[in-house]
Parts: structure tokens; C-alpha cells; sequence
């Protein structure tokens, strides 16, 4: 069992897939706070709350690619050219369905952290919270 005092931010369109993600963070190990949104817009609006009323950012973003409003990509584009967003502090880790591997070689190119095929499961967190460097 992992013993941690993360923050984590799940973005993802499907409802169910984050609930049972955080079911399955809940019961890998504790943590700060595991929020939910549905799209990158609502992911960037949530981090630019989070610094207007100087709350903690995320340690860990698990983010879609597929999504309406904004997708994954496009989030990432986003939160690299955000003036406000620290996004080096945080890692972000694709979490798709895709096994193409241009979505994996993409995501990496804008600057995500990893690359994870749905579901997420206990294996992936032992690798991503374990204290060795991000894959990118």
C-alpha cells in the first residue's frame, strides 16, 4: 500500500471512469484531495481557481485524450504556453484508451509524463508514484 499526501486531478469525459479511478487511487494509499472534472477546460479553469484562492495545485494530473470542449492534446498545449501554471511541478500522465502509438509519441512531445492504456490500476501506480523519473 502506498503511504502518500498527493493532490490528483482526474480529467476525463466518462463519469464512471472517474469514479472508478478514484475508487482505485482511494484504496492504493491517502491523499490530499482526488478531484474530478469532464474536459482540459474545465482541468485549466480548475488550476486557475486553485492559484486566484491559493490553494494547492496537483501533484499528479491523470488526463483523457478523447473529450469534448478540450481534449487531452490540447490541454497540454494549453497549460505549456499558461503564464500563471507551474506545470513543472506537476506530473501529467496521458490515461486513454488509445494503443495508437502517434497518440503516445505526442502526448510525450507536449510535454506529458507518461503514457498509461485504460483501465488505471494498482501495477501503474506502484511505477508512477515509486520515486524514479518520470518516462517521457
Amino acid at each position: 500500500m502506498l503511504s502518500l499526501s498527493k493532490n490528483i486531478l482526474l480529467v476525463d469525459d466518462e463519469v464512471i471512469t472517474n469514479v472508478v479511478h478514484k475508487s482505485v487511487l482511494n484504496r492504493s494509499g491517502s491523499f490530499g484531495y482526488i478531484e474530478s472534472v469532464l474536459n482540459g477546460r474545465q482541468a485549466l479553469e480548475f488550476l486557475e481557481r486553485a492559484i486566484t484562492e491559493n490553494k494547492p495545485l496537483p501533484d499528479y494530473i491523470f488526463l483523457d485524450i478523447n473529450m469534448p470542449v478540450m481534449n487531452g492534446f490540447d490541454f497540454l498545449q494549453d497549460i505549456n504556453n499558461h503564464f500563471a501554471i507551474d506545470h513543472e511541478k506537476m506530473k501529467i500522465i496521458m490515461l486513454s484508451s488509445s494503443i495508437d502509438p502517434r497518440d503516445k509519441i505526442r502526448a510525450r512531445e507536449l510535454g506529458a509524463d507518461d503514457f498509461i492504456c485504460k483501465p488505471l490500476g494498482p501495477p501503474d501506480l506502484q511505477r508512477i508514484f515509486s520515486d524514479a523519473e518520470p518516462q517521457r
